[in-house]
């Protein structure tokens, strides 16, 4: 009983391994001829393409950059104080006192 079990497990791991592998071949195949062909070479030699006899605009990037002094002079602050302070003048001896002889007593 126990060797049938493992001959059956045997062949099932084997199984696998083979289709595992028949599979993965068969997609490298299947994907490699797809790719290859759906792929365009760069995005602007596609804006070249001439469709319907229509001629499709080419995308034109202006490269040119501006930087400037930013200045925050003029620029009026707000909120210098986000928040409530509040301060307090209490004596808390007085509840420490208190909890040490709560402690004290357990």
């Amino acid at each position: 009983m126990e060797d049938t079990m493992h001959i059956l497990l045997i062949i099932l791991i084997l199984l696998d391994i083979v289709f595992f592998f028949l599979g993965y071949t068969i997609g490298r195949l299947t994907s490699s001829q797809t790719i290859m062909k759906s792929q365009p070479t760069s995005f602007f030699s596609k804006n070249q393409s001439v469709s319907d006899d229509k001629i499709i605009n080419k995308v034109i990037i202006d490269e040119r950059k501006f930087v400037t002094d930013i200045t925050t002079s003029g620029m009026e602050k707000k909120y210098n104080n986000l928040g409530e302070t509040k301060i307090s003048n209490d004596n808390i001896e007085s509840s420490i006192d208190k909890l040490k002889n709560m402690k004290d007593k357990k």
